[in-house]
């Protein structure tokens, strides 16, 4: 099957990520969520009148999709500057999966790790090293993989503290990306 693909904007990925993080960081958002069936929840591309449990899911996947994207465009940006990097490792970061098997160490650790190891996340934090790992094997996995968040008790907060991770490690990128004006990261905090 012959489909062309081009790469999302990178400012793009922020700003979708920057706008839902500020609608999970609203008091009316949840009760919004929670009656999207009647009343659909309009986010900013689109609006959603389905079930709870897939916009939670959705917008979970989303934000994960589009951080994974923002390294690989933050490491392809950043290496030749900081590294004048080969063509080897140019290749490696327009194929990350080249880097090993596990989706969370080659996003974390070995991407970052080709300008070296003081890029990686967890020389940045090793708390938030340690909860995003949690968070991949716990959530991230599961719901690439056929499941969806459960909109039972808790489930909400679940996601907020998520997405709340998720900002997180957008400031470690900042700490090191240099392509983006200041005003779009984290302009929602």
């Amino acid at each position: 099957m012959k489909i062309k693909t081009i790469n999302i904007p990178v400012i793009n990925l922020r700003q979708e990520f920057e706008c839902h993080l500020a609608l999970f960081r609203t008091g009316s958002f949840k009760d919004a969520v929670y009656n999207c069936k009647n009343i659909p929840v309009e986010l900013s591309s689109f609006s959603w009148n389905g079930a709870p449990d897939q916009l939670l899911t959705f917008m979970l996947q989303r934000a994960i999709l589009g951080l994974e994207s923002y390294i690989c465009a933050a490491v392809s940006y950043e290496a030749p500057i900081r590294l004048g990097a080969s063509h080897e490792s140019i290749e490696k970061v327009e194929r990350p999966y080249c880097l090993g098997k596990n989706v969370f160490s080659i996003f974390y650790k070995n991407l970052p790790g080709l300008m070296g190891q003081e890029f990686q996340l967890s020389a940045y934090s090793q708390d938030t090293f340690s909860a995003l790992k949690e968070l991949y094997r716990s959530v991230r996995n599961p719901i690439f993989h056929g499941h969806q968040v459960s909109c039972r008790a808790g489930a909400y907060e679940g996601v907020v503290e998520a997405f709340e991770l998720l900002s997180s490690v957008y400031s470690w990128i900042d700490g090191w990306f240099r392509a983006l004006p200041a005003y779009y990261k984290g302009a929602h905090r």
